[in-house]
């Protein structure tokens, strides 16, 4: 295998930019050759921020190169799985953005097509390969800790985010599907997979639903919980997960600072002391993790923000020159929309639905 593979991007508005910028940090093992959107201005801004000399406004015409290691799908969600299948068709390996496809149906044809045509497909589920979510991993093996609940706030608006009008409409899946499946993803990993689900939702600003409640039975037993909110105010991003184990320990995460902790379980009474004491620390954690945050963002503020991206592409890129299986696979996108397919069925019928 060569040393540098050779990458095409397809879609190159807000989350492209990501992507782009840890391609520019694995230029050891990547080099971008062409971009393609099917606006073309917007292929050739970025293009001429990254150095790419060429540039498509149809992704069949990306495909026709015959150097092409694999293609790296950031489209909006109900147009992965054509690109991916016809990408499959040249032999073309596929890592394409969350969610996998607008359809457990459409994902099914992804993994066919690749599997029949013998090429790697990795979906970017980034928030696995997050430093915070990798060091809880490590706290529960280590411990041998059983999860026992996991309850997860997932709060954006468009003033975080800027508006992008794709995302919020019902046929894309709305913020449920854009932001979401993040959260069932995180779930599945600490929880296993989810059994059945029961979810309300509401609309308050957008053609889609914008709220969401969601509660989650995983086959282990275990209880998941999803708050879900997307707004046109909120400045500040509210990302957190909060695991509690069988023995009563706790870990808490705050995905945004990428900040843990761990609340050991105890049997000392006297609800003033203790909740004081509590209180303490947890101010302490939470001014250390902010001046921490601050450090690593005023010194590197494109290597923190994307590391989970970085990690999971550079594994991506590894793995295909060892020819080994991709760090989220296929099947792994397609149990992930299956779930998303749960909630939105419950919260239409109000009943729970088993996935």
């Amino acid at each position: 295998m060569k040393d540098r593979l050779k990458a095409g991007l397809v879609g190159c508005g807000y989350v492209s930019t990501a992507h782009m910028e840890v391609y520019s940090m694995l230029r050891d093992k990547v080099e971008v050759v062409g971009l393609c959107d099917s606006e073309a201005g917007r292929a050739r801004t970025l293009a001429n921020r990254f150095g790419i000399r060429d540039t498509y406004s149809d992704h069949k015409e990306l495909l026709e190169r015959r150097d092409l290691d694999f293609i790296d799908i950031c489209t909006p969600t109900p147009t992965h799985a054509q690109i991916a299948v016809d990408a499959a068709k040249e032999g073309v390996r596929i890592i394409t953005e969350k969610p996998m496809a607008r359809t457990s149906d459409e994902c099914r044809q992804m993994i066919e097509e690749a599997q029949k045509n013998n090429v790697s497909l990795c979906v970017c589920h980034t928030r696995l390969f997050s430093p915070s979510v990798l060091a809880t991993g490590r706290i529960i093996s280590e411990n041998n800790w059983k999860v026992h609940s996991c309850t997860i706030a997932t709060k954006y608006s468009e003033v975080r985010f800027g508006r992008r009008d794709w995302t919020l409409q019902r046929e894309n899946g709305g913020p449920l599907w854009e932001m979401g499946s993040h959260a069932v993803y995180l779930q599945r990993r600490f929880l296993g997979e989810i059994g059945s689900v029961f979810a309300s939702s509401r609309n308050l600003n957008f053609p889609a639903n914008d709220r969401f409640g969601v509660l989650m039975r995983a086959d282990s037993g275990a209880i998941g919980m999803i708050e879900l909110a997307y707004g046109t105010r909120r400045g500040i991003e509210v990302y957190t997960c909060s695991i509690e184990t069988t023995s009563e320990d706790e870990i808490s995460l705050d995905l945004t600072t990428e900040s843990v902790s761990v609340n050991r379980a105890t049997a000392k009474r006297g609800f003033a002391i203790g909740w004081s004491r509590k209180m303490a620390e947890d101010l302490k954690k939470m001014y250390k993790s902010r001046i921490v945050f601050a450090a690593r963002f005023i010194m590197s503020p494109t290597s923190f923000y994307r590391r989970s991206h970085l990690n999971l592409i550079s594994s991506f890129v590894d793995r295909i020159k060892s020819n080994s299986r991709p760090p989220v696979s296929g099947e792994d996108g397609l149990r992930n929309i299956q779930v998303l397919e749960a909630i939105e069925a419950s919260a239409e019928k109000g009943i729970p639905v088993s996935v």
